[in-house]
């Protein structure tokens, strides 16, 4: 048998857990929330506000090419960047190539 218990919030869905009995699994509970609704920032900005050391990286999400293997791509691939960010990863990277293999762009010399 599983339960659904919502929580919400002026209207908004916070957070809802699911209380599951399976066999061999009795009174497990799985929460899940929406923490957007919590703490209203990306995860960039979450980590510059609270001063994370290994802060969130930049992936170009919206290059469809997992074989991509070149120079930093276009802007255009870029979702959550400034061209002003842009311009200075672009720079940053300017004599380096890159590929999207492992699910993330390596930036190789």
């Amino acid at each position: 048998m599983v339960k659904l218990k919502p929580i919400l919030f002026n209207g908004k869905l916070i957070s809802f857990t699911l209380h599951v009995d399976i066999k061999g699994h009795k009174c497990k509970h799985i929460t899940f929330k929406d923490s957007m609704l919590m703490l209203p920032l990306s995860l960039r900005q979450l980590s510059d506000s609270f001063k994370v050391a290994n802060q969130k990286g930049v992936f170009p999400y919206l290059l469809n090419d997992l074989n991509y293997n070149g120079v930093f791509p276009k802007f255009e691939f870029f979702s959550s960047l400034s061209l002003t960010e842009y311009l200075n990863l672009q720079n940053q990277y300017s004599n380096k190539y890159g590929t999207l293999k492992k699910k993330q762009l390596n930036i190789v010399n």
